[in-house]
């Protein structure tokens, strides 16, 4: 978990600086525009990794396993003369199946998700501080 949390946030921080650099983000600038361009950087890194843990979370819960099993279903119905296809379970049988094979959710994008959408409040409240628009 250590590590990928490591990891993870490795990446995210410099796809934080990338966007921070494209908006802006220059050692000449002045204080406003580099924390506006921090706060677009952490804001958008933040929400995509939030979207992705909280996608993650749900898919791991089994909510999304009557869409694979119809995809699965369906597929066996019309590809009929493939070989080696295997029945189509029931559905029971494949919730079940699926139930023993379950990874644990991912926590790392939750985690670094969560984390710099605080920090991009935070950055937005100095931000209207030094700007002046408060």
């Amino acid at each position: 978990m250590k590590r990928s949390l490591l990891i993870a946030g490795a990446v995210s921080l410099l796809a934080v600086f990338l966007i921070a650099f494209f908006r802006g983000l220059a050692p000449g600038c002045d204080a406003a525009g580099a924390l506006s361009a921090l706060c677009d950087g952490t804001f958008a890194v933040g929400a995509v990794l939030l979207g992705a843990g909280i996608l993650s979370w749900v898919g791991q819960s089994g909510f999304f396993d009557i869409y694979s099993y119809g995809a699965r279903a369906a597929w066996n119905r019309l590809t009929p003369f493939v070989k080696g296809r295997e029945a189509t379970p029931r559905y029971y049988d494949y919730k079940v199946k699926k139930d023993t094979e379950r990874k644990p959710p991912m926590k790392a994008p939750l985690i670094i998700g969560l984390v710099l959408l605080f920090l991009s409040g935070l950055l937005l409240f100095f931000y209207s501080r030094v700007s002046g628009n408060v």
